[in-house]
């Protein structure tokens, strides 16, 4: 279902200017005469959003030109990815019009396709490349006949802003600053500045910083998948969040206007469809502060009286609230924290369905409208708004809009609880499964508890670049496991790094967007979990910006798949082009979960602005910020040590602070009236239900904890991708790696200042899935051989390997040699033979684990082969590179001199495409093996502890995730696949959060959103 808000600009009339205009003097505020703007928030327009423009243009025959030259990327053609989509949506006659030159803005073959355009789509990126470009020429002043002609004007992100006259963030050193070196934009919409990606990005008071110089402006500010429908003087809000409106006349830096302020006990009044009855049929009359209903009724108000009236934007939305009249309702007495810096503002979004004429509201009073929300929590409601309203002091709120580092005392129960604890992907899965819940019924009141940090805009999980940041020691973003010793790895205890703040390992991995194969999911061999039926879930949490077939990809979703802000595009081809020498082709979707045995440009998981696209942010902080999940509450800093359970139905939980961030070790408890949900990962969901009493009563007993529900599968058959960094030496330059990042050479904080292009990049730019040729398979030996024949000839789709290139060095930067830029080849096995297993050894949180990691234990030794073989792959790659300058001797097998495939440090270029392959011999292979075993690592990819199977084969969920034996328990995580994945995990946890939520919402008798 689709809302929408009606807004009427506020403004008298008067002259009328595309440039800012003076302080002090009133002007019109308002959108062209004829035709429409439609200003979008952020990120590529949703489909509903991109029908709209179609429809406002004229339907799928009108001409639509499409100006991505914010993006800064001079390749943009007709592959442009609006245009496919639009095209895919029906719209017969796309044009994408680029240039940044303004001479050739300024020709007549540039114009012509304005002069024919229906419509116009401004692309996000930076808008001062659109004045540079464009300002002053035909093409801008063409642009404008669109509108004379009734058409529409569209932009998303820059493409927003760039239609208001005053243009924000237009500074050409970074976006950061409000009113930069350009501030004259296109002028569609007239004395107005237009911000972007409002509450995602926590930008609620930047529009302030205008207003102060310019009070006479009206400030805007769009969230992202949301637009602005704006046509004359009235403005339209479309899509999914909120729009806000600021009003710069209400601004003293002095705090005159304080002096004619109500009293502290003066009321705030809050709107909700309440009964019919009262004067008017759809015209609810309110009061100014200084009156009363009394004085309303004899007509002695002290202000104008504004007019709110309920509007509807479909029948399906008049049916659900009939057109009830609203009454006033009065809250509770309230101070007013009004500071002597606050603006008027209001905030309009889709579940408002109101039209405000501001010229009649109180400068001092807020005014919330809200058509879904019982009496009851009307306060806490308010709080919520006020918090985005108003600068209110922090005391006086919800800490950081419902998430808490202490559960207030008030809850004590609640209806469905997702527990993590120690782990990597549990906010992966969890802050799908809340946020989709909290979809499907805002009523529902649900808890996250997780036992890290609120990640929300810290720098080392926002940009990602900075990822490395959150390995090293004293992150306060990673836990680090400590696994047990391992004769067959040199004697090692490995440690395994995962994410330990809020988002799980979605906040702090290495942002590679890879999916599983068909056959992995096949394999799986439960009801509802083949790869048919998990297609749509795929789809669902992701917008695409890649290349592939439509159908295989989601348009919509809430996690950005593109290659961020920046590409190193000679390692990238470097890649691409010695995999083809050496017969792997480049593949244009690697993704499809068919393609497999080549090499393919690989997305992140970054958007198009260069910011990681974790579960978190992307989830559950646009929802704690919108102020329309009230009931959704996310605990911080906080173990989750049991699962409750009584009569064996779970019932709730028992948590304590985390003493990384607390010395109270207090034990509290919390109900749960419906389901507790575990989605701590395949690391901790185990260790959670064995301190439950669920698990093998073996390892229950010897922990001394009761048992409740023998399961032997927990905890067994751990899994990972085994991991081998091989580090390169080139002649890639500073800003084609981010070693700058890591070693000091850059300055991260004057990075970010300037919004670094750089800082929208992970380093890896190509990857590929590999399998053996025939030839390779003749020198590998026969247990490897027989392995092949059984697990992969006959499934082709399934890879033995994945390498990727990384313009990084992951090792400690001391020990180079020189100040060359130094990279990684890394191979990780795809399916792993090896098994380990995660164990409690007592019933406390504190209580050492058993933890067997399991690498290169299998019985054939086919899993160390496998790097072998991969080694010698990637080393012939590398070689061909045009980057190439040497092999990094640190971490690569140590070679006799004599041998052929001895170490060369240093080489002034790349070897010829044709050159023979490197001889190992026998020794040289072992040599191989003895480096794999004293280095190989984890990919953090942990994974099938608590399997879906059924019971005798040592499941420990059914195919709906339920525990068995335990009513109203789930699990949801990385720990439930039976088997693994020839891809990075991330995507598959995703997936899983998706295809959980859509169970669980079943099961609750809700009905998801689409």
């Amino acid at each position: 279902m689709l809302f929408r808000a009606l807004y009427t600009l506020w403004g008298a009339a008067a002259t009328v200017t595309a440039s800012p205009v003076a302080s002090g003097h009133a002007h019109h505020t308002g959108g062209p005469e004829n035709g429409h703007l439609m200003i979008v928030g952020g990120n590529l327009p949703s489909d509903t959003i991109w029908k709209e423009i179609i429809e406002l243009a004229g339907g799928p025959n009108s001409s639509i030109v499409l100006i991505p030259t914010a993006g800064g990327d001079p390749s943009s053609n007709e592959s442009f990815a609006s245009a496919v989509t639009l095209r895919d949506l029906g719209a017969n006659n796309v044009t994408v019009l680029h240039t940044y030159d303004p001479a050739v803005a300024d020709t007549d073959e540039s114009v012509a396709p304005l002069l024919e355009a229906d419509g116009i789509f401004f692309g996000g990126g930076r808008q001062w490349r659109l004045v540079d470009a464009y300002a002053g020429t035909k093409a801008e002043r063409a642009s404008q006949s669109v509108l004379d002609r009734g058409g529409v004007i569209s932009g998303s992100s820059a493409g927003a802003s760039i239609q208001a006259s005053f243009l924000a963030r237009g500074h050409t050193a970074n976006n950061q600053i409000m009113i930069g070196d350009h501030t004259v934009g296109f002028g569609y919409l007239k004395n107005a500045a237009v911000d972007q990606h409002v509450l995602v990005r926590n930008r609620h008071f930047d529009m302030l910083d205008v207003l102060k110089v310019h009070p006479e402006l009206l400030g805007i500010s769009i969230d992202e998948d949301t637009a602005l429908i704006v046509h004359k003087n009235e403005a339209e809000v479309f899509g999914s969040t909120y729009a806000l409106i600021y009003d710069g006349k209400f601004y003293s830096s002095e705090g005159t206007e304080l002096k004619t302020r109500p009293p502290p006990e003066a009321r705030f009044y809050f709107l909700k469809s309440g009964d019919s009855g009262e004067p008017g049929a759809n015209t609810l009359e309110t009061w100014g502060r200084h009156s009363s209903p009394a004085a309303s009724a004899t007509g002695q108000c002290q202000r104008p009286v504004p007019t709110i009236s309920h509007v509807s934007s479909n029948d399906q939305l008049r049916n659900k609230y009939k057109l009830k009249p609203y009454r006033l309702r009065e809250l509770r007495p309230c101070r007013s924290y009004l500071d002597n810096n606050t603006r008027r503002l209001v905030m309009l979004g889709p579940m408002t369905g109101m039209r405000v004429n501001l010229n009649a509201l109180d400068a001092a009073k807020v005014y919330t409208c809200v058509t879904r929300i019982s009496q009851t929590r009307i306060p806490e409601t308010f709080a919520r708004f006020s918090a985005i309203l108003l600068r209110i002091p922090a005391q006086h709120i919800k800490d950081n809009m419902g998430i808490y580092t202490k559960l207030p005392e008030e809850i004590r129960q609640v209806d469905v609880i997702v527990a993590g604890g120690k782990c990597f992907v549990r906010g992966t899965a969890g802050c799908v499964i809340a946020s989709r819940l909290a979809e499907a019924d805002p009523e529902l009141s649900i808890l996250v508890i997780e036992q890290g940090m609120n990640n929300h805009n810290i720098p080392e999980v926002v940009y990602p670049a900075l990822f490395p940041q959150n390995l090293k020691e004293g992150s306060k973003t990673a836990l680090f496991w400590q696994g047990n010793f391992a004769p067959q790895l040199g004697n090692r205890a490995p440690v395994v790094p995962s994410g330990g703040t809020l988002g799980g390992g979605s906040s702090i991995n290495w942002m590679v967007y890879t999916r599983a194969q068909r056959s992995d999911f096949d394999s799986w061999n439960m009801p509802g979990w083949s790869a048919n039926d998990l297609f749509p879930y795929l789809r669902k949490f992701e917008t695409y910006h890649g290349r592939g077939e439509r159908e295989h990809h989601g348009y919509d979703g809430p996690i950005n798949i593109s290659k961020g802000t920046f590409t190193a595009k000679r390692a990238e081809n470097d890649f691409i082009e010695a995999a083809a020498k050496l017969g792997y082709r480049e593949l244009k979707d690697l993704q499809n979960l068919d393609a497999n045995d080549g090499v393919e440009r690989w997305l992140r998981y970054v958007g198009p602005d260069g910011r990681r696209q974790d579960a978190a942010h992307r989830f559950l902080h646009p929802k704690l910020q919108s102020g329309g999940y009230p009931n959704l509450h996310v605990l911080t800093e906080t173990h989750v040590v049991r699962v409750l359970i009584e009569g064996g139905r779970a019932c709730g939980v028992e948590y304590q602070p985390n003493p990384k961030f607390s010395t109270e070790d207090t034990k509290r408890k919390i109900r749960a009236s419906k389901m507790v949900c575990v989605s701590a990962g395949a690391n901790a969901t185990p260790l959670i239900l064995e301190r439950s009493g669920v698990g093998d009563p073996n390892v229950l007993r010897r922990a001394g904890v009761q048992l409740i529900q023998p399961l032997r599968g927990v905890g067994d058959q751990y899994q990972d991708h085994h991991l081998s960094l091989w580090a390169y030496r080139t002649d890639l330059s500073p800003r084609e790696a981010i070693n700058g990042f890591n070693d000091g050479r850059f300055d991260v904080h004057e990075a970010i200042r300037k919004n670094d292009e750089l800082l929208g990049w992970n380093s890896m730019d190509a990857s590929g899935k590999f399998r053996p040729t025939e030839a390779d398979l003749k020198d590998l030996s026969p247990a490897f051989r027989r392995a092949w024949d059984r697990d992969f000839r006959n499934a082709p789709d399934r890879p033995l390997m994945i390498i990727a290139l990384y313009n990084s060095f992951f090792g400690d930067y001391a020990t180079l040699p020189d100040d060359a830029e130094y990279v990684s080849m890394a191979c990780w096995t795809a399916y792993p033979y090896s098994r380990g297993s995660i164990h409690i050894t007592g019933p406390e949180i504190s209580d050492p684990i058993d933890f067997d990691v399991g690498y290169l234990k299998d019985a054939d030794d086919v899993d160390v082969q496998k790097h072998i073989w991969s080694y010698k792959l990637q080393r012939e790659m590398t070689r061909r590179m045009s980057l190439y300058r040497g092999e990094e001797a640190g971490s690569h097998p140590a070679f006799p001199k004599h041998s052929k495939a001895a170490i060369v440090e240093f080489a002034d270029g790349p070897v010829p495409a044709n050159a023979p392959k490197i001889q190992y011999t026998k020794e040289d292979d072992k040599i191989i093996e003895q480096k794999v075993r004293e280095t190989v690592a984890t990919t953090w990819h942990s994974l099938g502890t608590c399997k879906m199977a059924p019971r005798e084969q040592g499941g420990v969920v059914d195919s709906t995730l339920s525990v068995y034996g335990i009513k109203g328990l789930k699990l949801a995580d990385l720990s439930v696949p039976p088997e693994n994945v020839g891809a990075n995990t991330n995507n598959t946890a995703l997936m899983i959060g998706e295809k959980a939520a859509d169970i669980f919402i079943q099961e609750l008798g809700l009905k998801a959103r689409l």
